[in-house]
């Protein structure tokens, strides 16, 4: 066996060309593989743990004075924006992000009490199911309080907002604006959707812009539209009628600014409702900037908005199996080219081999080492060429995407893991082929035939 392995090693290096071709051409697959495996992988983990947060549902309370609540002329009041807690928010997956000020471990029960009677009222869409300790940076005692909220007991009045749009248009819980009602909404609270995960239509036109465009939660009831009447609805403002949403085109530099009235007043233009881009409105005082969509173009009408990111994964996934695929293919034909090369050029010597007393299948596997060290080879260098894959992969969907919530997308354990899985399958995909083609060349071949080099 060591005679056959040496003679096996000896012939690696005679076809070198061969040799490179199937290095690269593995080294290519498994690459590929690793890097868009482990990118993908983290991307689908990242959206799915922003979709269990992306509820509302969590809010944090500074509990360093009892004071400010204890008055009762403090009640509508005891919920406010801490300036700390909107401090790097887009990298926080938890939605919530409010504080009040307690003294004291309220129990489940009094935390209820407080947060619902003194926001929404014994009926609110807030129901508290757990408190626990959390530490935030210059304050003495805070607790997390999570909550449940079912938009189907939201009062009327009541409104959550985008912590981003909060924070660019410093807009602190228990504010007032006003949405489509001449009546004003009541910010109880931030919260931050899957489903306002978008591409990028262009430059100018990010759905949404989370700074610049308010996404609300509210009551059903306080729809100041149908949102199913596309010739009404979709000209301004779309609905999810599953979670309650509703997204409003534009922005501005006021708290209290009436969209509907205003926009009621623009849309009579033709201009409006035919084209898309920047609507910038100057006067006194203000400055209001739309961005303007047609109702009619059906990239900016946001049906089944939930699936597209969904898809868009499912779709690359499909990709990365069809170009797979045809990699397998390539390597199989060169794979192939390469055995039967080196079968002619070595068939006297399998010949002399055989008739010593060596088993075919012996001379076979000591082949098969040939596409082994290749494909290992190939391995080792693809580790390094898959993490620019991998890098190129996640920054091309951050930069898709204009929510940044996928924080550092640099995962070297997937990478590993991934390399490692690839590894294995292409050594399987590369010595199995390589086997099966000398396996049915020897299988009927007698001695006389391969010393002769009639094979």
């Amino acid at each position: 066996m060591n005679k056959i392995l040496k003679n096996m090693y000896k012939g690696i290096f005679s076809h070198k060309t061969q040799l490179i071709a199937l290095i690269v051409l593995v080294c290519i697959g498994v690459s590929f593989a690793i890097g868009v495996s482990s990118s993908i992988q983290v991307i689908s983990k990242k959206y799915d743990e922003m979709v269990k947060e992306s509820t509302p549902h969590q809010f944090i309370m500074d509990i360093s004075n009892l004071s400010d609540v204890s008055d009762e002329n403090d009640k509508n009041h005891q919920i406010h924006d801490e300036s700390h807690l909107l401090k790097n928010i887009e990298t926080y997956l938890n939605p919530f992000f409010t504080s009040s000020n307690v003294q004291e471990q309220y129990t489940v029960k009094d935390i209820h009490e407080l947060y619902t009677g003194s926001v929404s009222g014994d009926k609110g869409a807030n129901s508290v199911f757990k408190v626990e300790p959390y530490q935030a940076t210059g304050v003495d005692k805070t607790i997390i309080v999570k909550t449940m909220i079912d938009p189907s007991k939201m009062q009327a009045d009541e409104i959550y907002i985008s912590p981003f749009y909060a924070q660019a248009r410093h807009i602190n819980l228990g504010d007032s604006i006003t949405v489509g009602q001449d009546k004003p909404y009541k910010v109880v609270g931030y919260a931050v959707s899957y489903d306002f995960l978008f591409m990028q239509v262009d430059k100018l036109n990010q759905i949404p812009d989370g700074q610049n465009e308010a996404m609300v939660y509210c009551s059903p009831n306080a729809f100041y539209y149908n949102p199913t009447d596309l010739a009404d609805g979709s000209r301004f403002a779309t609905t999810s009628n599953q979670d309650r949403e509703i997204y409003i085109m534009g922005a501005t530099n006021q708290k209290n600014f009436d969209f509907r009235n205003f926009l009621q007043n623009k849309i009579k233009n033709p201009a409006f409702n035919n084209s898309t881009g920047i609507l910038n409105v100057t006067g006194s005082g203000f400055n209001y900037s739309f961005n303007i969509y047609n109702g009619n173009d059906p990239k900016f009408l946001f049906n089944n908005r939930s699936n597209t990111f969904g898809n868009i994964i499912d779709d690359t996934k499909s990709i990365m199996i069809v170009l797979m695929i045809i990699l397998t293919i390539v390597t199989w034909f060169i794979i192939t080219i390469i055995s039967k090369k080196r079968l002619d050029q070595d068939s006297q010597h399998i010949g002399i081999f055989i008739a010593n007393g060596y088993r075919k299948l012996e001379i076979i596997l000591s082949y098969v080492g040939y596409s082994f060290i290749s494909t290992i080879v190939s391995s080792v260098l693809a580790i390094f060429v898959s993490i620019g894959v991998y890098y190129f992969i996640t920054q091309l969907f951050l930069s898709l995407f204009n929510l940044p919530i996928f924080g550092t997308p640099w995962d070297f354990g997937e990478i590993a893991i991934y390399s490692v899985i690839s590894a294995i399958i292409a050594i399987i995909i590369t010595c199995s082929i390589t086997f099966l083609f000398l396996w049915f060349k020897l299988r009927n071949v007698t001695t006389i035939e391969l010393v002769k080099r009639e094979v």
